[in-house]
């Protein structure tokens, strides 16, 4: 699941803008992975694509991909 983004249903947006970078990622995958993100999950509802968007503009690429 984590490395196929065909069915993601969650787009992370990490870092400052132009230095940022989009992750399309699994629910299931993060909760497992982090408990931060497994919060944030819950308190966030779907768009229209039933898909989840998360912003973290203070998150660093390289601390993110170590969490992922």
């Amino acid at each position: 699941l984590f490395e196929n983004s065909n069915e993601h249903n969650v787009i992370i947006e990490v870092g400052e803008a132009p230095f940022n970078k989009t992750y399309k990622t699994h629910s299931v995958i993060l909760c497992y992975r982090c408990p931060f993100l497994y919060r944030e999950l819950q308190r966030i509802s779907c768009n229209k694509g039933e898909i989840k968007f998360i912003s973290k503009k203070h998150i660093p690429i390289k601390a993110f991909d170590s969490i992922i």
